[in-house]
């Protein structure tokens, strides 16, 4: 079984144009199957066949175990055409791109850590993890992971004195978004310009690829791509994530300002 952190870039040209044919042959097989198992109901409900239940519970099998395996797909690919691809290990990296010191007066938004807590929302959130995302040009984006009870909450952000650029966002199921959003991405390597969360658009307005640091264990975490979204007042955010090959995210907030959040205060 290969490991999850192979990446479809490292792929050399005809490899990968051989992984996408035949990625495209296998969706395409599984859409054409899915269409005419409806259509097979479709008929029996209309002519009152009396098979239709097992015709209904065999294509609901079918469409239960397609969503739960689409994932292995690439995985199954790379063993058919016999592909050997290094993949990336975990390794030490000193994070130098953030400073931990603060003035204990006058703690803000950017000196957020581990184990501080804040007020957001009327609730006390507390920080439990933090990474630092770095793309191949070298620019730098964190994220915090805030819970408080249950609710979790994300918190990405660029930083600068003049225009601190802070979204909160929640997690969200990709498949709320568009149903065959992994699919497409795994064809097109990317998502499509527009999209559509509860009745608003979306547009893409950035990209960007590089690799996921965890403050929390000071090591190389995971390979992504990630695609930012704003909706037409650019204050309603969302952001899709490709984990390493087959692992996708999304986050869904908005825009904030520094004074949302208050009470800042260190771990003791």
């Amino acid at each position: 079984m290969l490991n999850s952190n192979v990446r479809v870039e490292s792929l050399s040209p005809p490899q990968k144009n051989s992984f996408f044919m035949e990625l495209q042959k296998q969706v395409k097989g599984i859409t054409y199957t899915r269409k005419g198992l409806i259509a097979l109901n479709i008929i029996g409900f209309v002519f009152h066949w009396e098979i239709l239940p097992l015709i209904t519970i065999g294509t609901l099998g079918y469409l239960f175990f397609v969503s739960k395996n689409i994932s292995k797909i690439p995985e199954k690919i790379y063993n058919k055409l016999d592909i050997q691809i290094p993949y990336a290990k975990k390794t030490k990296k000193n994070l130098l791109k953030r400073d931990f010191n603060y003035d204990p007066s006058k703690i803000t938004v950017e000196d957020l850590q581990i184990g501080f807590l804040l007020d957001y929302n009327l609730q006390t959130y507390k920080v439990v993890e933090h990474f630092q995302y770095v793309t191949e040009d070298n620019e730098f984006e964190e994220k915090l992971v805030l819970i408080t009870g249950i609710d979790e909450r994300f918190i990405f952000k660029k930083y600068n004195a003049n225009n601190p650029f802070i979204r909160s966002t929640q997690k969200i199921n990709i498949f709320s978004i568009d149903e065959n959003l992994d699919t497409e991405i795994l064809l097109k390597q990317r998502p499509k310009s527009i999209i559509n969360f509860k009745g608003i658009n979306y547009y893409r307005d950035e990209e960007a690829k590089g690799s996921i640091h965890s403050f929390k264990s000071n090591t190389i975490e995971n390979r992504f791509k990630k695609w930012d979204y704003f909706d037409d007042s650019r204050l309603l955010y969302i952001c899709i994530e490709q984990i390493d090959t087959n692992k996708f995210v999304a986050y869904q907030g908005k825009i904030e300002g520094e004074i949302a959040f208050s009470e800042i205060l260190p771990q003791k």
